[in-house]
């Protein structure tokens, strides 16, 4: 299938991935308020962490191998597939065990058991999630239609039985069986897809090492994501942890649409990766849609943060305002981040220096979160992940040109910025009204401003080539 058709339906997935909060958020947020969602969410986040544990590094570098031995025989990619699920369903079962001790002898989960409870049934789902198959063979078809429809029957699940503020155990109960069915369903659809074959002992072992790297890097990224909320929780109150996972939720979104070519090439860099001019050039389109397309959503996501935390969340959630606007400039940076660490330094094999920018990343964030949590809360959790992100992007650039021709486009980046200028008296001339309302005659005449500005002033041929004015 080409890039196009994958970017399309990336784009679907990334609509379910919108209007999931969109729909759904507003709603549980005033209805729940801060305090349960804020429980909610971190009992996400830490099984979320025993899922990144259990997956062993499987998600980058099984995209990696699965391409390739796809490219080689259907025996090997058979082969491949059965040995990495095996490696997952070994990883995941220990780390199940210890999930399990973790639930008995917490004594702040052992207050919420029936909530843990609930969320080790995502630990168990995420090993058969298997995205990292389905992109390997650029099945991003699958990924979309299978997201989407699962995603819309939970948005109409929750309307139907979350009634008030003591449903929260029924929406957490639908929002992990989303995950539990799509595990479903990627069995079924496996069954046609390839054939799973016990291994050896002796062919298990040959991933070991690599996985090894992966798995330390993913641990390290694990720590200052996932495991931020979680600190949180633990060093604060799941007040705090509600405000600081409203904001991240929105600024999350923004960077998934940002990093959807990211996503959708990775397969494509992976296999490219023996010739450096051909992966260069993949490379390169991805970066110039990330300049131009991060950039003003860094800028808006900063101007209209009240419009989104009233809409998302309500007034409670009010606090959460100053942390997206700090979280804004993180819309441009970790797209980047992901192109550096996945589409240069993956398929060129030299994950050990993004190892080593992931390892000092986490230390800056844990010595940050311990600091800054029990005073500061939210916003020095804020704070922290800001600062992490900032570095271990610096450190992966500085990683990147030393091993790739890869160079910063600068000129974009410049006429990018002269273009969010323009964005600024939009946010002044709309007048005050309806959050939704602003939020969509706002960004309506911003994209239409700054498209314009880059198509007829700048000239960018990212942009003329997508409106089709360029030849």
């Amino acid at each position: 299938m080409s890039l196009q058709k994958n970017f399309l339906y990336n784009l679907l997935l990334i609509v379910s991935q919108l209007l999931f909060p969109l729909l759904i958020l507003p709603y549980v947020n005033r209805l729940l308020g801060p305090s349960q969602m804020g429980l909610y969410s971190m009992a996400d986040s830490l099984a979320q962490y025993f899922i990144t544990i259990a997956a062993l590094g499987i998600p980058i570098y099984g995209v990696r191998e699965i391409a390739k031995a796809r490219s080689v025989s259907n025996s090997k990619f058979n082969a491949v597939f059965s040995e990495l699920l095996t490696i997952n369903s070994l990883f995941t079962g220990v780390f199940l065990l210890v999930y399990a001790a973790f639930f008995y002898f917490s004594e702040v989960v052992s207050v919420n058991r029936l909530v843990y409870g609930i969320a080790s049934l995502q630990v168990l789902a995420g090993l058969f999630s298997l995205e990292w198959f389905f992109q390997g063979i650029e099945n991003f078809k699958f990924i979309a239609l299978r997201t989407f429809i699962i995603r819309m029957g939970s948005i109409l699940l929750i309307f139907i039985f979350v009634k008030d503020a003591g449903d929260g155990i029924v929406y957490f109960s639908i929002t992990t069986g989303t995950m539990v069915l799509s595990a479903t369903v990627n069995l079924f659809f496996l069954r046609k897809a390839v054939r799973y074959q016990l291994p050896s002992q002796l062919h298990l072992m040959r991933h070991i090492k690599p996985l090894l790297t992966f798995f330390s890097t993913k641990f390290m990224i694990s720590v200052y994501v996932t495991l931020t909320t979680v600190l949180l929780g633990f060093l604060s109150t799941t007040t705090d942890v509600g405000y600081f996972s409203l904001s991240f939720k929105i600024f999350n979104i923004i960077v998934i649409i940002v990093s959807s070519l990211t996503t959708v090439a990775l397969a494509r860099t992976s296999n490219a990766a023996g010739d450096r001019d051909r992966l260069m050039v993949i490379v390169g389109k991805i970066s110039s849609f990330n300049l131009v397309v991060g950039l003003p959503a860094a800028a808006l996501v900063f101007l209209y943060a009240k419009e989104l935390v009233l809409l998302l969340g309500g007034t409670q959630f009010i606090a959460s305002i100053v942390s997206l606007q700090y979280f804004a400039v993180l819309a441009f940076i970790i797209p980047f981040s992901n192109l550096f660490a996945l589409n240069i330094l993956t398929p060129l094999k030299k994950e050990k220096l993004f190892l080593t920018a992931t390892i000092v990343g986490t230390v800056v964030s844990l010595t940050l979160n311990i600091l800054l949590m029990p005073t500061y809360g939210y916003l020095g959790a804020t704070f922290s992940f800001v600062v992490t992100e900032l570095i271990v992007c610096i450190l992966l650039y500085r990683a990147v040109i030393k091993v790739s021709p890869y160079r910063f486009d600068f000129y974009l980046l410049a006429t990018s910025f002269i273009g969010c200028l323009l964005l600024i008296p939009i946010y002044f001339l709309v007048p005050e009204m309806n959050s939704y309302i602003r939020l969509i005659v706002s960004l309506t005449a911003s994209g239409i401003v700054y498209l314009s500005f880059h198509l007829f002033v700048a000239k960018t041929e990212l942009v003329r080539k997508i409106l089709k004015f360029g030849k």
